[in-house]
């Protein structure tokens, strides 16, 4: 699996969080810049700890004996959790839930908090998936810093110009490219 593919994991699901920071910033009067830092920092951070977690616990899975040699098995997993994600990408587009519009000066670190750790679960299982298909960690870690942070960054100030309408189609490209990223595993791993 080369970077690609990996980039192209990194995007879809971060098209989740930038579906979910651009209904949150639509809301807001204005952006202020060193709290918008504050909050794109405690989200990385967050992320990479997920990411990290789930990578400990595929490394724990080789080391046990679990997956160690059964490389079809990893690839089915990593599949599952794909599968598993852009599913719940689609489920979210389908509903497409509407929002209370209500002005607010700025986002709450609790709120901030709130999402991070929604999203942690989501690293973390992309992290195990990853981990399982052999992926080094330190591409993944920069791979997905760099993705992760531009997601939010550009989700708060389109949201904050343009409104929540774009959350829908965030959550259509998102559920491609890790469909996209399952028939990648499929086609290398599995055939």
């Amino acid at each position: 699996m080369g970077i690609v593919f990996l980039i192209m994991i990194a995007v879809g699901l971060s098209m989740e969080f930038y579906a979910v920071v651009v209904c949150k910033s639509a809301l807001l009067a204005s952006i202020d810049r060193r709290r918008l830092a504050v909050n794109c920092l405690m989200i990385g951070i967050w992320q990479l700890i997920s990411l990290a977690v789930g990578n400990l616990i595929g490394r724990l899975l080789n080391i046990l004996q679990f997956t160690a040699e059964h490389h079809a098995m990893n690839a089915l997993l990593s599949i599952v959790i794909f599968g598993f994600l852009a599913l719940h990408m689609a489920k979210s587009a389908w509903k497409n839930e509407s929002i209370i519009e209500k002005r607010i000066s700025s986002l709450a670190f609790r709120q901030i908090g709130a999402i991070s750790f929604h999203f942690g679960f989501y690293s973390m299982i992309t992290g195990l998936a990853l981990s399982l298909l052999s992926i080094p960690v330190a591409s993944q870690t920069i791979v997905f810093c760099i993705i992760i942070l531009s997601s939010v960054l550009l989700a708060f100030y389109t949201g904050y110009r343009f409104g929540y309408e774009q959350k829908t189609k965030a959550y259509v490209i998102g559920c491609i490219l890790l469909l996209a990223g399952v028939f990648m595993i499929g086609a290398e791993k599995l055939v």
